[in-house]
């Protein structure tokens, strides 16, 4: 159960940092 919920806080950040890599990228194209 631990281990697990390490691997969903990964999954979120690794999410989460997508989202803003692709934010910025809109944001210098435009």
């Amino acid at each position: 159960m631990k281990t697990n919920k390490i691997v969903h806080n990964k999954c979120k950040i690794i999410k989460y940092s997508i989202v803003f890599i692709l934010n910025n990228s809109l944001k210098l194209t435009n």
